[in-house]
This record gives C-alpha cells, structure tokens and sequence, in this order.
C-alpha cells in the first residue's frame, strides 16, 4: 500500500494547488469589482436619466429650473383694462364653412379678416385658456370708419425720424388730431368683466411691440368647443386740437358701439356678418 500512496501524492498536490489558484483570482475579481450604489431613501424618485442614461433630459422635456413654452408667452392684462366698447362676435360667423377643431382656425379667420382691411401689424398674447390678437393703433373718423392712408397709421405721414416711443406718439398726435383706436380680440372659454384700470395711448403702442408675431402652437392648439367666446375689445383716444400727445384721453364708454366699429371698419363683412 505504501508505493500506491507514493504515487497518489503528486496528483493530489496539483488538485490543491490548483483549487487555491481559483479561490484567490476569485478573489481578485472580487476586490476590483466596485461596490453597489445605497439603495434611495424610501419614498424617493430615481434621476431621469434621459434616453442614453448620460443624465440628460429626454428631447422635448424643459430642463429642470427652466421656462416652459408656456410661460414665455406674454400675458395680456387680465381681466382686460376698462374698454371704450365690448362686443361679442356671433359663433355661427365663425362657424361657416369648415367647423373650428381648435383655436388656431379661429386665429386663421380673424387673420384673413384683419389682412383684407389693411390690419396687417398684429400681437398675440395669452389669456386664461384661450389668447388676445391686438391691432396697431389706427386715426379713424367720427363715425369709426379707418381714415385713408397715410392719415390711417399717421405716424407715417410726418416723415417721422424719432424712432422711440415718444417720437412715434409725437408723430402719431400732432400729425392731425382726432379719434384712434386699437382692436383686441380675446378667443377663450374664460368668462371675464373689465377691470377699473385704463389703458393709456401709450400702453396701447407697447401692446403690439410686446406680443408675438403669430400664435403659438401651446395656444393654437386648445380646442375650440361651444364655450368659446370671441370678443372685440376696442380702445378709443382722443386729442383735442392744440393740446400735447400726453392729453390724448382714453374715451370711455365709446359714441359708437363696438359693432358699428367692426362694421365701419369692415371687419364684420370680412368675417361674413351682414
């Protein structure tokens, strides 16, 4: 028995040998593998990690801290300033022809109304639900009616070179005093009064500098439903002949109703009434 153990010795020498060298590269493996991230307080919201998990956020989603579409909107004051005149425009007008989906056709059929009459400078602004489209200060006559150009927008006609805020006004009402007017149109399911507040003429100038150039999709594409409400509100100054631009008054309430503006404007033909 003695020479069989003899011989049976080296190959149990190079079973345990080679069982240590195993256990100790486990070991090794063991020990460059890093450790486990703590588990997140309970309650607790993992990062967004973004698509590609580089901690970026996925496309179309606002980073954190940053403005939404939304809120980079300008906002018309609200409830409005005190009106000269109020008046609603009748659904079946905007209803002709193809049905609104969403506030943008609405938008799409005062554009076309506003640019048949010469109303090609406009603002958009947001208002609860729904939006504002301000039109640029115009001179009309007594009866409401546009005065033909260059008289219409006067500030064109005194070969204006002072190109500020005060020099658009000192063109605009020393050039022929008379009777302005700036048209807002709100489109939203938002019932509203008018505030006491007044809107100066030159409140009214920075209402079209301030807004943006066309509607955003965030407020074009609300839907337009039976609640929706499209109403012009208009803003008439006056200035007596030989006073200063500064005397230039807010007229409240208007001698001419907001209808017979729209109608002596020709908006309202343009946007089908009768």
């Amino acid at each position: 028995m003695i020479p069989e153990m003899r011989r049976a010795l080296p190959a149990a020498f190079v079973i345990v040998l080679a069982l240590c060298l195993i256990a100790c590269q486990r070991e090794r493996t063991a020990k460059r593998k890093p450790p486990p991230p703590p588990p997140p307080p309970s309650g607790a919201r993992p990062p967004d990690r973004g698509p590609t998990g580089d901690g970026h956020a996925p496309p179309g989603k606002p980073p954190a801290g940053g403005d939404s579409p939304q809120e980079a909107i300008p906002q018309f004051p609200w409830p409005p300033p005190a009106a000269s005149a109020r008046g609603t425009i009748p659904p079946d007008m905007l209803r002709r022809g193809t049905m609104p989906s969403a506030l943008r056709d609405v938008d799409a059929r005062l554009s076309a109304a506003l640019a048949s009459r010469g109303y090609l400078e406009k603002s958009y602004f947001a208002v609860p639900r729904g939006f504002a489209v301000v039109t640029r200060l115009e001179q009309i006559d007594n009866s409401g009616r546009s005065r033909a150009p260059p008289a219409r927008w006067s500030a064109n006609a005194g070969g204006l070179t002072d190109f500020s805020l005060g020099g658009y006004l000192r063109a605009l009402f020393t050039a022929d005093p008379g009777r302005y007017r700036v048209i807002v149109f709100t489109v939203t399911d938002a019932p509203f009064r008018e505030s006491d507040a007044r809107v100066t003429s030159e409140q009214a100038l920075e209402w079209l500098r301030g807004g943006l150039n066309k509607l955003p999709p965030s407020l074009g594409g609300l839907p337009y439903t039976n609640d929706v409400a499209t109403t012009a509100l208009i803003y008439e100054f006056e200035r007596a002949t030989g006073s200063t631009p500064a005397a230039a008054r807010a007229v409240i309430p208007s001698s001419i109703a907001a209808q017979e503006h729209l109608a002596n404007s020709g908006l309202w033909s343009a946007l089908g009434g009768q």
